[in-house]
């Protein structure tokens, strides 16, 4: 990740009462919470958020 872009986005649809942010991270274009979940290292939460459906593609 030397000399890229990393940006970090909240999920407009997502209203939390427990202090959680869903958020996007993104390397350029490409966004890296679908390899975190693709991978194994992270888990679609429950829950609706923008997301949802891309991420339950990527398991």
């Amino acid at each position: 990740m030397d000399h890229q872009v990393v940006t970090v986005v909240s999920d407009p649809q997502v209203e939390t009462d427990n202090g959680r942010m869903q958020a996007y991270v993104y390397i350029g274009n490409f966004m890296f919470n679908t390899d975190l979940i693709r991978i194994g290292y992270a888990r679609v939460p429950d829950g609706q958020f923008s997301k949802r459906q891309e991420f339950i593609r990527k398991q």
